[in-house]
């Protein structure tokens, strides 16, 4: 059934991947910055020693091109945006070894861009690890402001003084971004554990009302469990396969899964005269059993509308409507055929197919399982689609294990 186990994991992984590229951008633009810088330098136009602007420049470079080299071999986002965040610091640092460049809480760039990421683990690392570059810096400025005559202070005592001011500094602004970090992540998993929770809660609201709907014409509930698993299976194949790419992504398959126990709902209007009349029925009873799938839709449309999103709604409605749909245009209610049949009710088809065959009904016995593969395969072309049919048998042994998990 439809479940948000991983959404949490999935949002994070995605939101790492976009915060990359923010800083990748800090990354490629001091590729241009700092050539820039050197220019502007030569020409005098900036009073920065040329010298110490050329071995940052070079180093961008160098970062430059790893990172280049590292997204076209796809290194995992993890490593993308430590090595990001880390080329940033040692950057600054470098630079700040200079006396003649006064840059100080530019050290809390990379703590400030890590906040993107919500991963206070990180933000608490790159912080540690620019205070170091800080202080290695300002050991290096100690020396230099005292050679130069900046500061009558020896180097010890300016280092000193200086040090104590920037790290209160630097570690107010680095627990703020830890802060950030952390209760942003916190309120974004608290979201997603509430999410599940209702989203658990409908998924047995859903099972238990298709169970309803199914044992009033003697069907057990093991047949929603078993044909909700036929169709996960069968989505998943198709997707596996890279079939129906543009209209089979993970948000889609999960619909069509959900919204597969309440294909039936229809029946919730048809007479249990009709509905459990162990014998043959008549033209007028078949065309009012035949209706149950504009009901179904009806039902889904009127009272779910303010219950769930549009897209799941799309999918449990042409479920309902359309999984007596055949692939030869000779099903109802609608005669569609071929691919004019959603490609959610041609998945339930063959489901819902299956296990009507391999199930003991009131007026009918049971196939064996072989026997029923037999009979979708006779059906392929003509009521199912031939690639659903070829999917689904090629997965005999799992589709008999889920049969003996589930009987």
């Amino acid at each position: 059934m439809y479940e948000y186990n991983n959404a949490s994991n999935d949002f994070f992984h995605d939101n790492d991947k976009k915060a990359n590229q923010v800083t990748c951008v800090f990354i490629f633009g001091a590729s241009v910055v700092f050539p820039l810088l050197v220019l502007l330098s030569y020409l005098r136009i900036l009073h920065i020693p040329l010298k110490s602007l050329i071995t940052p420049c070079i180093l961008t470079i160098i970062f430059n091109v790893a990172l280049i080299i590292l997204r076209c071999f796809r290194a995992p986002c993890f490593f993308i945006k430590y090595y990001c965040l880390v080329a940033i610091e040692t950057v600054i640092g470098i630079m700040s070894t200079n006396a003649h460049i006064a840059i100080y809480m530019t050290y809390a760039i990379a703590p400030i861009v890590s906040c993107v990421y919500f991963d206070k683990v990180l933000t608490r690392r790159i912080s540690f690890f620019g205070y170091f570059m800080m202080i290695v810096g300002l050991v290096f400025r100690a020396n230099g402001v005292s050679e130069l005559g900046i500061t009558s202070y020896s180097p010890l005592r300016w280092f000193v003084t200086y040090a104590i001011g920037f790290t209160i500094e630097y570690l107010l602004l680095s627990f703020i971004c830890y802060a950030i970090a952390t209760r942003a992540r916190n309120l974004l998993e608290n979201v997603f554990q509430r999410k599940q929770k209702i989203d658990y809660m409908q998924q047995q609201m859903i099972y238990s009302f298709a169970n309803i709907i199914e044992s009033r014409d003697d069907v057990t509930g093991q047949h929603v469990k078993r044909t909700s698993a036929y169709v996960r299976l069968i989505a998943e194949e198709l997707k596996y396969n890279g079939f129906y790419a543009d209209e089979l992504d993970d948000t889609s398959l999960e619909y069509i899964c959900m919204a597969a126990p309440i294909h039936d709902i229809g029946k919730l209007k048809i007479p249990d005269s009709i509905l459990c009349k162990p014998g043959g029925l008549t033209d007028s009873e078949y065309n009012h059993i035949k209706s149950h799938t504009i009901r179904g839709e009806e039902i889904i449309q009127n009272t779910m509308a303010n219950l769930e999103d549009e897209e799941f709604l799309h999918y449990a409605r042409n479920v309902a409507l359309y999984h007596h749909e055949r692939w030869d245009g000779t099903g109802y209610p609608m005669g569609l055929s071929g691919r004019n049949i959603p490609l959610c009710a041609r998945i339930m088809a063959v489901a819902d197919v299956f296990d009507a065959l391999v199930s003991k009904r009131s007026y009918k016995n049971s196939f064996t399982l072989d026997n029923a593969f037999e009979q979708l395969e006779k059906g392929s072309g003509t009521q199912f689609e031939p690639l659903i049919v070829e999917l689904f048998v090629n997965q005999k042994e799992v589709v008999k294990q889920i049969y003996r998990d589930l009987n």
